[in-house]
C-alpha cells in the first residue's frame, strides 16, 4: 500500500497546532512528549498517534517482568508487546484475569527490534559522544530558514528510548513517529500534535471523525468518508507517493461519487450519515453451527472486517440455541440442525435476520453408506416433535415391533402436522444420571445443577407442579457431550456420549425445599446412589414424510429417523430457511476438520514432515465425501459456499500456528484467519 502525506507546510502546521494548544491536556499520552521535526508533520506521525490512542498501547518491553515493573496496573484493555524482536507476544491487561497476561497471539512492528536498543549505561556513553553533534544540529536548525534542506549522515533508522526501554521517538526513511510532538517556531513552543488534533482540529475545521470499534473514519464536511484507519491498515479514496503521484496503475473515476478499491477495480462507496456503507455494513449475522461456531471468535472477526453485527448470547442461548457443540443436522436431539433452524426462524419475531452461515463437520459420520443419500432424495424438515410414552426400549427393533402393533392407535391420537417426529427412548450403557423429583418447592428459589463440572441455575416457584419443574430443567441446553431427556413426568436423565467415570452430575436444591433422588450407573461417584439399572438414553423417531396430510394414516409414509438421509435433511432445512427468511443471505461454510498429532501418526514421516497423500488417505476420504455432499446440495439451491478449507492458507505445514495438537477446534489465531478468509470470499 502506498504512503499518504499531509501536504501542510510548516507555517500552516504551526497555525493549526497553536489553535489546539489549550486542549493538549484532554488526551494525555502514557509517556512525556518528545520534540519533533520543525519541518512539518508526516502521515507516519498521524497514524502512530492514532494507533496508540485507540489501542491503549503501552509500548514494547523486553520481558514480562519489565512490563509489570513499569505498569503494575493499567486501564482495562491496555496492550503491550513483549520480546526482543518481531513477532512480539501480545499482552493485555484485564483485572479479572489478574492483570497482565499473554494472549497467545503475536504482532508488532516487523521493522522494529526491541533487542537493538541501548542499555542505560550505553546511552550514558553515547550522550557524551553525541552531545556536541546535537548542539551543532540545533544551532544549524535555528539559524537556517525552514526551506533550506539540511543534509546529515545517519543510520537507516534511529530510535530514542527512556530508561525503561519505552520508545519515545523513531526516525527512518518513512518519516518520524513519536508518542507526541512539540512544535516550535523561531525557538518558541507554538503547539502540540497529539490525539486532540484529530478530535478538535479535524472535526471543527475540516470534517468529522467517527469511531467504530478499533477503526477511525475521517470524513469531509458533507460526511463523505475519505480515510479509514484500523489495525488492518489505512484505506482511503486515494494515496499519493512522495512525488505526489498515485501509486495505482489506474486513477479513480473523477465523478462526484466516493470510490474504493475492490478486486483491483474502483467501485463506488455508499455513504450514509457520514459512514461508509459497504454491502454488509449494519447487517445482522447469525450462524447455524456445531461447536466450531459457539465461541463466536470467527464471527466477531468477520464483523470487524465487514461492518456486520453478531450477538453470541443469541447464538448460544440456553433455551433456543442456534449453534450447539457436538450436534449433527439430522439427529433429533434438542440441538440438531433441524431444531436449531426452527430456533433461528423463531428469532425473526424480534430480530432482523440478514445473513446466515450454516456449518457442520460432525455430519461426516453420516456422509458414507445408506445414511448419506443422494441428490434425488425427498426433502424432509422437522416441524413438530413429541414423545409417545415414557417407556425405555431395549433397541430399535423393539421400537419397530411396538409401532407395527399399535400404529393406528398411535397416529389417530396425534395432531396431524407435516414434518412430525414421534420420539422413542432407547436405553444404553454410557455414563448416565437420573434425577427424580419427589416433591414440589416450598420456597421460591434456584436449583443448582452441575453437569460435567459446569453449573446451571434453574429458577423454580412454589406454584410449579413436579412436572413443571421437570419441564423447566429440560429447557436448558447443557454442556457439550451431554444430553438430557425427560424420562417421565417426574424424572430427567443426563447422558454422556460414552462411558466415562470422571463425568458426573450434581444436584443442589438450595433453599427451595424440593426433595429428590439422584441415581447413576457410575460406580465411582459416591455422592449419588449407584443403580446398575440406570440406562443412558438415546432417541429414535418415526417421522411422517408425506407432502400432504392425506397420507397420515398410511404407514408407508412413516419412516425411522435413521432412514432419513443426510441429503434429505439438508434439502429440507434449506427449503425451510429460504421460505421463512426470503430476504436473508444464506451461505454454507465449508470448514476444515483438522485433528493433527505432532508424532506417532502414520502420516508423519521420520523427519517430522507430513505426508499429505497419506493424511488424505487416512483422515480425509470420509470428510471429503461430506464436503462433496454439502457442495452438491448448495448448488441445487443456489446457496453460495464459502471455502475456508482451501482458501484460508491453513495447511499441514503451518497447522500448529492455528490449531492445538489433536483438536478440531482452532486457536484464536485460526478462528481469526477463518474470519479474514470469509470476508475476502463474500
Amino acid at each position: 500500500m502506498g504512503k499518504g502525506f499531509i501536504n501542510y507546510d510548516v507555517d500552516t502546521t504551526n497555525l493549526l497546532l497553536k489553535t489546539i494548544k489549550d486542549h493538549e491536556n484532554l488526551f494525555p499520552f502514557d509517556t512525556s512528549p518528545m520534540e519533533g521535526s520543525s519541518k512539518g508533520i508526516t502521515s507516519g506521525a498521524v497514524v502512530e498517534a492514532l494507533k496508540d490512542v485507540s489501542s491503549k498501547m503501552k509500548g514494547y518491553f523486553l520481558t514480562e517482568k519489565n512490563l509489570k515493573s513499569i505498569y503494575a496496573t493499567a486501564d482495562e484493555g491496555s496492550k503491550a508487546y513483549v520480546g526482543y524482536n518481531y513477532p512480539y507476544a501480545i499482552y493485555l491487561y484485564e483485572s479479572s484475569k489478574g492483570g497482565w497476561y499473554d494472549t497467545g497471539q503475536v504482532g508488532g512492528d516487523d521493522l522494529f527490534n526491541a533487542g537493538e536498543f541501548y542499555t542505560k549505561i550505553q546511552i550514558d556513553e553515547k550522550i557524551a559522544e553525541l552531545s556536541d553533534k546535537a548542539d551543532n544540529l540545533e544551532k544549524e536548525s535555528v539559524k537556517n530558514d525552514s526551506e533550506k534542506e539540511q543534509s546529515v549522515s545517519t543510520p537507516s533508522s534511529f530510535k530514542i528510548c527512556d530508561r525503561e526501554g519505552r520508545v519515545l521517538l523513531k526516525v527512518d526513511e518513512r518519516g518520524s513517529s513519536s508518542t507526541a510532538y512539540l512544535v516550535y517556531k523561531e525557538g518558541k513552543l507554538v503547539g502540540t500534535i497529539n490525539a486532540e488534533f484529530f478530535k478538535k482540529i479535524i472535526t471543527q475545521e475540516n470534517g468529522n471523525i467517527y469511531q467504530e470499534g478499533d477503526s477511525l473514519k475521517i470524513c469531509d464536511r458533507e460526511g463523505r468518508v475519505f480515510c479509514i484507519i484500523s489495525p488492518d491498515g489505512i484505506r482511503a479514496i486515494n494515496f499519493l507517493d512522495k512525488e505526489g503521484n498515485s501509486p495505482f496503475l489506474s486513477e479513480a473515476p473523477s465523478d462526484s461519487r466516493i470510490y474504493g478499491r475492490k478486486n483491483k477495480q474502483w467501485v463506488p462507496i455508499e455513504i450514509v450519515n457520514g459512514e461508509t456503507k459497504g454491502f454488509f455494513t449494519g447487517k445482522n449475522l447469525y450462524t447455524l453451527c456445531d461447536s466450531l461456531g459457539t465461541a463466536g471468535v470467527w464471527q466477531n472477526r468477520l464483523c470487524e472486517l465487514t461492518g456486520m453485527t453478531f450477538d453470541n448470547t443469541l447464538n448460544t442461548d440456553k433455551f433456543y440455541p442456534i449453534s450447539v457443540g457436538g450436534t449433527q443436522t439430522g439427529i433429533f436431539e434438542d440441538g440438531c440442525g433441524l431444531q436449531r433452524s426452527l430456533n433461528l426462524v423463531k428469532l425473526k419475531e424480534d430480530h432482523q435476520i440478514d445473513v446466515v452461515f450454516i456449518e457442520n463437520i460432525n455430519d461426516y459420520t453420516k456422509a458414507s453408506g445408506s445414511m448419506a443419500g443422494d441428490i434425488n432424495d425427498v426433502p424432509w424438515m422437522l416441524h413438530d416433535k413429541r414423545f409417545i410414552d415414557e417407556d425405555i426400549y431395549e433397541n430399535p427393533a423393539s421400537v419397530i415391533s411396538f409401532w407395527n402393533d399399535n400404529f393406528n392407535s398411535i397416529v389417530s391420537g396425534i395432531e396431524q402436522k407435516l414434518g412430525t417426529a414421534l420420539m422413542f427412548r432407547i436405553g444404553g450403557s454410557s455414563t448416565a444420571y437420573k434425577i427424580s423429583i419427589l416433591s414440589k418447592a416450598t420456597e421460591n428459589g434456584s436449583l443448582i445443577i452441575g453437569v460435567g463440572g459446569i453449573t446451571f441455575n434453574v429458577e423454580v416457584t412454589k406454584e410449579m407442579s413436579v412436572e413443571d419443574i421437570v419441564d423447566k430443567i429440560v429447557e436448558w441446553q447443557y454442556t457439550s457431550g451431554w444430553t438430557d431427556v425427560k424420562t417421565s413426568s417426574s424424572s430427567v436423565t443426563w447422558n454422556y456420549y460414552t462411558k466415562n467415570e470422571d463425568k458426573k452430575v450434581t444436584f443442589n436444591t438450595s433453599n427451595t425445599g424440593i426433595s429428590f433422588r439422584i441415581e447413576t450407573n457410575n460406580q465411582s461417584d459416591s455422592d449419588a446412589e449407584y443403580n446398575s439399572e440406570i440406562k443412558s438414553i438415546s432417541l429414535i423417531a418415526k417421522c411422517f414424510v408425506g407432502n400432504d396430510l392425506s397420507k397420515w394414516n398410511d404407514s408407508s409414509f412413516w419412516k425411522l429417523s435413521t432412514e432419513i438421509s443426510l441429503v434429505s435433511a439438508y434439502k429440507g432445512m434449506l427449503e425451510f430457511l429460504k421460505k421463512e427468511l426470503p430476504n436473508a443471505l444464506i451461505y454454507w461454510l465449508l470448514a476444515p476438520r483438522y485433528s493433527i498429532k505432532r508424532s506417532g501418526a502414520e502420516y508423519i514421516r521420520p523427519d517430522g514432515s507430513f505426508d499429505i497423500l497419506k493424511f488424505n488417505e487416512i483422515e480425509g476420504n470420509t470428510f471429503n465425501k461430506l464436503i462433496d455432499i454439502q457442495k452438491e446440495v448448495c448448488a441445487l439451491y443456489n446457496i453460495p459456499t464459502v471455502d475456508v478449507i482451501s482458501k484460508s492458507n491453513i495447511n499441514l505445514s503451518n497447522i500448529f500456528t492455528f490449531y492445538p495438537e489433536n483438536n478440531v477446534h482452532p486457536l484464536n489465531t485460526g478462528y481469526n484467519r477463518w474470519g479474514e478468509s470469509i470476508s475476502r470470499q463474500i
